[in-house]
């Protein structure tokens, strides 16, 4: 076994691959991925095409692993979907670490727990030992021991409720499994009824330009009741001369759908509401807190995503009383608006705020945001330049 310090990597994303291919000469690596293959939650929106082109998407690093294994790079200027992204460039960088006799990539693998051994977490003295984290493959459970620390997992894996103010509608939990949340979902599936969608993010209208584009193409007239919290003039206010013109083009399809309630084969009612109860005898029966009822036959949730941190609740992380990532760094962004804005404005706060009490340990990628839906992946790359010092003992 090597004598290299051993690093786990919760998550195999492109920020945990990132970690990992650029700390793999320092340091032996497990990956440790919930899905069968990596990238998992990218996997979830693989049809999708991305705001950002692909030089916000990729790294010196991973380009020069793709010109490593003589891989043609992308065209920079370009927009893939999640499936391109996947197959074009993380795949890639996966080739690369299973060469590496330092790396193992633990695929299937759910992380239950992470404790410091012989160190409970009120206990405030010689937290030094190693970290050991409590492993579930194939209804196996194991331990891992490491000496480095950091959770790149995400949050798209753990979506926030349908039902108002951050609780469960009436309902909900007994028929989650019924609401549709993935974006690779076969919009001809549900077209020609009545559609609930509830959730006014970048998700949303993302959902909804795919019905756009199905409806358009079928002779029947499908309706969409399109939910949110907010008034419909406060919803998709473009950015002026946005420089992503993929996102600019929701912001106008959005705006016009709101104002004119229509497109081919396709109705448009917004409703400012929140869901309070959720049934399906047959149907949806769909009631909200204003005392109306909505009968649907499918209902779609695009309300955000949040972190699960039950998997490191055991270890000394200060969390943001607000939006449940790791205090330091939250402070700043609600410090900037609370991350909202134009997401691209952003700068890299330094490595100082990726620091927690917990020594070794890092929260970095979307699940460093917590609640936040500002996040880039050019952030997250940045991040990992930061963490590298920050696991080498530089602090600033």
């Amino acid at each position: 076994m090597s004598s290299l310090p051993h690093l786990v990597v919760i998550g195999s994303g492109p920020i945990g691959l990132e970690l990992a291919s650029r700390a793999i000469d320092k340091y032996r690596v497990t990956l440790i991925e919930k899905e069968a293959d990596i990238a998992g939650n990218v996997h979830s929106w693989s049809t999708v095409r991305l705001f950002s082109p692909w030089s916000m998407n990729t790294s010196p690093n991973g380009l020069r692993i793709l010109e490593e294994l003589n891989v043609s790079p992308p065209n920079p200027e370009s927009y893939p979907t999640g499936e391109e992204y996947i197959f074009s460039y993380l795949t890639n960088l996966k080739t690369y670490l299973l060469k590496n006799s330092n790396f193992e990539l633990k695929l299937s693998t759910q992380v239950i727990s992470c404790v410091r051994q012989n160190s409970p977490k009120g206990s405030m003295s010689n937290r030094t030992g190693p970290f050991r984290i409590l492993l579930e493959s194939n209804n196996i459970e194991s331990n891992l021991t490491c000496d480095k620390l950091v959770d790149c997992s995400g949050t798209y894996s753990n979506p926030s409720p349908i039902g108002g103010d951050g609780q469960y509608a009436l309902g909900e939990r007994a028929l989650s499994s019924k609401i549709i949340r993935n974006l690779n979902k076969n919009i001809e599936d549900i077209l020609g009824g009545k559609i609930v969608l509830v959730g006014s993010g970048a998700t949303a209208i993302t959902f909804i330009n795919k019905i756009v584009e199905s409806a358009s193409e079928r002779d029947e007239e499908t309706e969409v009741v399109w939910i949110t919290r907010r008034e419909k003039s406060e919803l998709y206010k473009r950015i002026e001369n946005d420089p992503l013109p993929q996102r600019d083009a929701l912001s106008v399809l959005a705006q016009d759908l709101l104002t004119t309630g229509k497109s081919k084969n396709l109705k448009i009612t917004h409703v400012k509401s929140q869901i309070t109860e959720l049934s399906k005898p047959s149907s949806w029966i769909i009631k909200t807190n204003d005392g109306g009822e909505i009968t649907a036959t499918h209902l779609i949730s695009c309300t955000g995503f949040r972190p699960n941190n039950s998997i490191f609740q055991e270890l000394q992380v200060h969390q943001c009383y607000a939006s449940e990532g790791p205090m330091k760094l939250a402070g700043y962004l609600l410090s900037q608006g609370g991350g909202g804005g134009d997401c691209l404005s952003q700068v890299s706060p330094g490595p100082g705020l990726l620091k927690n009490p917990e020594k070794d340990f890092f929260v970095l990628g979307m699940k460093s945001y917590g609640r936040g839906s500002a996040f880039l992946v050019r952030i997250g790359l940045e991040q990992v330049e930061m963490c590298l010092g920050l696991l080498e003992g530089k602090d600033e």
